[in-house]
């Protein structure tokens, strides 16, 4: 069961991640004639693997040796030797002799997956996706890759692609309640705002052309208030890139540089959200609950379920005098601030870990309109409770219909 902290675990350098090849696959080994040499090459390689298993890996270079003299090497035999480099810290000859590996071998998935991992060592996040994604294409019902993925858009605040992978996952293996603490808390980083700094940097440093992990980076400084630091590193980001424009406003606007702020609001592309949401928030400043709901309806049609948005529609409304069209808005703000409550006691661990609190979260999630969440919740809450049938008519009402899945 993956939490926070192992999840932190599996970052560690993996140099026998790879227990237990041997008897699921040596009837598979590609085995070659060893021409009278005295030793079977499919005994050997099981030992070679025992080797792996057990750390020793001085027998394990010894094993392959006599290995290459028996037989041709096997894609079984690369990936021995991938754990070879490993052990003697060369990661990119370990990379070298997994990409080897053929795709339509049974260490495809795996050999893409260790991939992924030892890049994830490196803090190389864009080659450590790739290498995940990679490993799902080849064996779309893995796990592994997909927690690691998980990782990753948390780290990078990328909610879609976030929800994707547990969704996923629920349908290859029962989420757990960790790995539902983890969905939502990845959505609401500043409770570890710090360690994740800390994080990113590293990810930006190991690869500055990392545009995403730049871009998150920048986004946790703000939040904690170093706005020097977040201007300078989005400073080799393009303006072209609507994502990039929109921080940069908002930059301006915490600074009080209202005019900066509309000058790169007025060249952004006009159905962006976070540009559409920023240009509302001018308005309403500006008195203009015209142009204001203007621009929050288009920001509503991306993110239908924006806290700051849809405070944005109850605002404008009730300036325009609309004060009943307003209502509906200002209660799912108002929801949004009790689900914010739920999440933090998740964050500080002082929750009931029982049913009854597992339902008040999917009931919460569902009055924001956050239905793959809420989901998750409820069928926790029916696996754990069979006889709620409040739950299960929740879960089956959620199950049946077409619902969206909103941005946070």
């Amino acid at each position: 069961m993956d939490t926070v902290k192992s999840r932190n675990s599996r970052l560690i350098w993996q140099v026998a991640g790879f227990v237990g090849l041997g008897a699921a696959v040596l009837a598979g080994i590609d085995a070659w004639s060893w021409f009278g040499l005295g030793e079977d090459p499919n005994e050997l390689w099981t030992e070679a693997n025992r080797a792996v298993e057990m750390g020793r890996f001085d027998t394990l270079e010894k094993d392959l040796a006599r290995l290459a003299r028996l037989r041709k090497p096997t894609p079984s035999d690369t990936m021995l030797s991938a754990q070879l480099m490993l052990s003697q810290r060369r990661p990119d000859q370990a990379i070298a002799e997994l990409l080897a590996i053929p795709e339509d071998h049974r260490f495809g998935s795996q050999a893409k997956f260790q991939i992924g991992q030892i890049e994830l060592r490196r803090h190389r996040l864009r080659l450590a996706e790739w290498a995940f994604l990679e490993a799902i294409r080849l064996e779309p019902t893995a796990v592994r890759p997909r927690r690691e993925l998980v990782y990753i858009y948390g780290m990078q605040s990328r909610w879609n692609e976030l929800a994707k992978q547990f969704r996923e996952l629920g349908k290859v293996t029962p989420l757990s309640v960790d790995d539902l603490i983890l969905w939502c808390l990845s959505r609401s980083l500043s409770w570890r705002a710090e360690e994740i700094t800390d994080d990113l940097r590293r990810f930006v440093e190991a690869d500055p052309t990392d545009r995403l992990s730049r871009l998150a980076l920048a986004e946790n400084l703000s939040r904690r208030q170093f706005l020097d630091e977040a201007e300078q590193v989005v400073s080799t980001l393009s303006l072209d890139d609507a994502d990039v424009r929109a921080f940069r406003a908002k930059l301006a606007l915490d600074r009080g540089e209202v005019d900066r702020a509309e000058e790169l609001l007025k060249a952004g592309p006009g159905e962006h959200p976070a540009l559409a949401r920023l240009r509302g928030k001018l308005a309403l400043q500006r008195r203009d609950g015209e142009e204001a709901l203007r621009q929050f309806k288009k920001s509503l049609e991306s993110d239908p379920a924006h806290r700051e948005t849809l405070n944005g529609m109850a605002q404008s409304l009730l300036m325009l005098g609309r004060a009943d069209e307003a209502k509906p808005y200002q209660q799912l703000t108002k929801d949004y601030d009790a689900l914010g409550i739920l999440v933090e006691r998740l964050a500080s661990r002082s929750f009931p870990r029982e049913p009854a609190f597992y339902k008040r979260l999917a009931e919460a999630y569902e009055k924001v309109e956050r239905f793959e969440e809420a989901r998750a919740w409820f069928r926790l809450v029916v696996t754990l409770n069979p006889l709620d049938t409040a739950a299960q008519r929740s879960l089956y009402r959620l199950r049946s219909e077409e619902l969206p899945s909103p941005a946070p």
